[in-house]
């Protein structure tokens, strides 16, 4: 989270579209923040949520192909 556009979006006359243009992040994910910021978050505080990912690769890409039928019974 950048601290500088929740700060700079908080005041009530501040066009948050813009700010968010500035800072290069999405308009929605401003009014996010500004809201939680509103709710009695700091920034400093909600700039320290973190979140963790694991890229875990799909199961099905990781075996070998299947061989093909060598014979058809009909």
């Amino acid at each position: 989270m950048t601290v500088e556009a929740v700060t700079e979006a908080s005041p009530p006359d501040t066009s948050v579209a813009e700010v968010a243009r500035r800072h290069e992040l999405n308009a929605n994910l401003v009014f996010n923040w500004r809201r939680k910021f509103s709710m009695g978050n700091t920034p400093a505080r909600l700039a320290a949520v973190t979140l963790e990912a694991q890229i875990v690769p799909d199961a099905a890409a990781l075996r070998p192909p299947r061989p093909a039928p060598t014979t058809v019974s009909i």
